[in-house]
């Protein structure tokens, strides 16, 4: 597992809600990141995995929609804790 993504975040609007992600490890080898995912007050940890494009830029598929999050969006956390 790697952690250079260890303790980012990003957040997904889907029209409605908010969902926030937060990194808990990332697996280059397997394609997959760990996340701790909150959304409408739940907290639930889950593997996904990990897609890469023509350019490189690597993202996962959330939601009903298979929207794409792309990795190089989330910001690093400063002092916060879940």
């Amino acid at each position: 597992m790697n952690d250079d993504l260890r303790f980012y975040e990003n957040d997904y609007f889907d029209g409605e809600t908010f969902t926030f992600f937060y990194v808990e490890g990332v697996n280059y080898d397997d394609n997959e990141i760990v996340l701790t995912v909150s959304n409408l007050g739940r907290l639930f940890q889950r593997t996904f995995y990990l897609f890469t494009e023509k350019h490189g830029r690597r993202y996962f598929e959330y939601g009903a929609e298979y929207s794409k999050i792309y990795l190089d969006e989330f910001n690093k956390t400063y002092g916060r804790a879940l």
